[in-house]
């Protein structure tokens, strides 16, 4: 048994230094295809950049691992899904909240749209041609920006509306001073008038004239007044 020993031992030192070379050689592998695994890539986060080392090649592992949050709303330019390599670059953009009233209500949205035209389009608000909006469309969004979108239409209203009758008199020397009688009786008219009205969230704001047509002329009433004087001597008839 002892003999065994020995004879193991003395094998074991004779191939020592094959097995050092061996370990040796598996760490140098090891540590070479960590090195090559290592990468180093730059999350930038509303133009910060963050400088990261890993291992990792998955986007979603990366974020985590860095206690880099993203948002449901925020915006990054790669899928969470996709590999990066060394060298590469990841943009997010954090979203904002902004307040926009429109239709009657005030909406909170939590946005990562570059402008408020990008946003409403994302949020599927559609712009008729003749509203408005303030800030303009073109504005760059920021937190708190406060946007107010006013409904504006134009409709043609067309009104019937009644139009007086002028009067005319003349003299009448078969009529004694003082009296009128008269000869053609006037009679109101009818114009149908088109306005342009423009409204604004459901209110009247401007109201422009478009067209006006009469319906039926007015008849202008004609008076007769009495022109001729008369005398009544204390006895007899009228002398003219």
């Amino acid at each position: 048994m002892i003999k065994n020993m020995k004879n193991n031992l003395k094998k074991y030192f004779s191939n020592g230094p094959k097995t050092f070379f061996v370990v040796m050689l598996l760490l140098t592998c090891i540590s070479v295809t960590m090195f090559n695994m290592k990468k180093a890539i730059s999350v930038i986060v509303d133009g910060k950049s963050i400088e990261v080392i890993t291992l990792k090649s998955n986007v979603t592992q990366i974020l985590k691992s860095n206690n880099i949050a993203l948002g449901s709303k925020d915006q990054i330019t790669v899928s969470l899904d996709s590999k990066v390599k060394d060298g590469d670059k990841i943009y997010i953009k954090k979203a904002v909240n902004v307040k926009v009233a429109v239709d009657g209500k005030e909406l909170n949205i939590q946005t990562a749209e570059k402008t408020v035209e990008d946003m409403l389009k994302a949020e599927k608000i559609v712009l008729g041609d003749e509203d408005k909006i303030t800030p303009l469309k073109s504005d760059s969004l920021k937190p708190g920006l406060a946007v107010k979108v006013t409904r504006v239409n134009t409709e043609n209203i067309k009104e019937t509306k009644a139009v007086k009758f002028a009067t005319e008199t003349k003299g009448n020397d078969e009529l004694k001073k003082g009296d009128k009688k008269v000869i053609q009786k006037g009679k109101t008219g009818q114009k149908v008038i088109t306005s342009a009205v423009v409204y604004e969230n459901g209110k009247e704001v401007s109201r422009k004239l478009v067209n006006e047509e009469f319906k039926a002329q007015p008849v202008k009433e004609i008076i007769a007044l009495g022109t001729t004087s008369v005398y009544t001597p204390s006895r007899g008839s009228e002398i003219r």
